[in-house]
């Protein structure tokens, strides 16, 4: 089966095309100074009819929600027109590619801290209206769009959350964590477990999945259950509320019910914690 992976120099995208190689023949727009310009619709057209991919895994995306509600015009061709030329040119070329889009948990904001199941509760900022338009866009061309969060040791120049984490405990600098943010993560190895799975039954899947680990968890209690899994903890940090460090607003309850993914593909997911204590494994 042919695969390609668009955005592959990000941290998904990156570990993505490592982890799938080993099993599909895998394609990629180029790693850091090779990478093919995608929002030139003929380069584009030509890595298309090239390759004549079975799935295509998108993961583009420029996640700063700071960045995309400055920068709206290079937001919107990021995360919303190289998808768009992309179903334009599948079309036009005839070809049968079924889209994996990498979507977001930030269109949940479920103040009743109920887990959250496939349906939009908040668009609140510019990177979430961006991710709409292309969820809408996959919807009707009944694609598969997979919201999710992910951390993990990164290969990529991009640093995850996880990273940062540990980075900011082993510095002797005091920085923030959020006590009022909360979210179901997986970490970059079952994530990708999991997209695999979609792509053997990609055939007769469309729609939208949420792809997370069981439960929910703030985003300082991950941070200090990760140090302390690590052996790096320390009290060089200071709890902090979102609406005092973030000027643009953000959901602060993304906790995901992943009850669909789990039925569809017949799998169980793994709690938030055994994520955390597999990953800092990666780095003791």
């Amino acid at each position: 089966m042919k695969i390609l992976i668009l955005g592959s120099s990000g941290i998904l995208g990156n570990y993505l095309n490592n982890y799938l190689k080993k099993e599909f023949d895998v394609f990629n727009n180029g790693l850091a100074k090779r990478k093919i310009n995608l929002l030139n619709i003929s380069k584009l057209r030509k890595v298309l009819s090239k390759i004549n991919p079975e799935i295509i895994i998108n993961c583009t995306a420029n996640t700063s929600i700071d960045n995309c509600e400055i920068h709206k015009k290079n937001a919107y061709k990021i995360n919303y027109l190289i998808l768009k030329n992309l179903i334009y040119l599948i079309k036009e070329l005839n070809i049968y590619t079924k889209i994996i889009q990498i979507s977001t948990d930030q269109f949940y904001n479920n103040q009743n801290q109920n887990l959250n199941k496939e349906h939009i509760n908040e668009i609140g900022n510019y990177y979430c209206k961006t991710k709409y338009l292309s969820e809408k866009l996959c919807l009707k061309n009944k694609m598969i769009i997979l919201r999710t969060n992910f951390f993990g040791k990164s290969n990529s120049k991009n640093k995850s959350f996880s990273d940062w984490i540990f980075k900011s405990f082993k510095s002797k600098k005091k920085f923030y964590l959020l006590n009022d943010v909360y979210f179901s993560p997986l970490n970059l190895f079952t994530l990708s477990k999991m997209i695999k799975k979609v792509i053997k039954k990609s055939k007769d899947t469309k729609g939208i999945f949420n792809v997370g680990s069981k439960g929910c968890i703030s985003k300082s209690e991950f941070a200090i259950n990760f140090a302390k899994a690590c052996n790096i903890y320390k009290r060089n940090y200071q709890l902090i509320n979102s609406n005092k460090l973030f000027t643009i607003k953000r959901p602060k309850f993304m906790c995901m019910n992943v009850g669909k993914f789990e039925k569809h593909f017949k799998t169980k997911m793994p709690s938030v914690y055994n994520q955390i204590f597999y990953e800092a494994r990666k780095y003791k």
